[in-house]
């Protein structure tokens, strides 16, 4: 971790279900030791039906709709208050894009969103960015609808990467149960007190400025 820095990079696709990570993300980001990179990435093969006639087209066009769509959530959250916040959009493999994107922006957390109701929830692209990523990942609830304002390491279930993919259903069915809100997945030779306890402080010092 830089010293006086705290960085955050958020996984989005724009859904509802990633907007549950930009919720955390955007209070945290409030802190002015911290800083958030809001990553979406994107491949040219799936975007087929956009009407390009060239590569060069339908690039041009992915990029010009996910600009747009990065100003309605700069709307919906009021992004432009927060002069912490970077949008990066880059084409590739979403694993690989946030491996490259996570070192350049020195990230210290990953947070991305995770629908609890879905049968398999350790998709491809999750489970992908789990081993990709060697820093902790935040998953949080796409049921956690309200902003979080406060003593948010106490929504938090700790847990590590290895437990985690061997047997997701188990953590996520806790989760959904439970208060908690959000799962840390870490590496086993990571002391995720250490994070939560720099998490609570971006969150005590924010409730303090309100």
């Amino acid at each position: 971790m830089q010293a006086g820095s705290f960085n955050i990079l958020i996984l989005t696709d724009f859904s509802i279900v990633s907007k549950a990570a930009v919720r955390w993300g955007y209070e945290w980001s409030r802190h002015p030791s911290s800083k958030v990179t809001l990553l979406h990435a994107y491949r040219l093969i799936t975007q087929n039906n956009l009407g390009g006639d060239t590569a060069i087209e339908i690039k041009e066009q992915i990029i010009q709709e996910n600009q747009t769509k990065y100003q309605m959530l700069q709307n919906e959250f009021n992004l432009d208050s927060v002069s912490s916040w970077d949008f990066r959009l880059e084409l590739g493999f979403i694993h690989h894009v946030a491996a490259q994107v996570s070192k350049e922006c020195h990230a210290n957390l990953v947070i991305m969103g995770c629908d609890m109701m879905k049968q398999s929830v350790l998709s491809n692209d999750l489970f992908n960015i789990i081993q990709s990523l060697p820093i902790p990942i935040l998953l949080v609830s796409s049921e956690q609808t309200d902003p979080v304002k406060t003593h948010t390491t106490d929504l938090i279930i700790p847990c590590q990467k290895d437990k985690f993919t061997k047997n997701p259903d188990l953590y996520i069915r806790r989760l959904s149960h439970a208060d908690e809100k959000a799962l840390l997945l870490y590496h086993h030779d990571t002391d995720p007190k250490q994070l939560l306890d720099s998490l609570h402080a971006l969150s005590s010092k924010v409730a303090n400025f309100n």
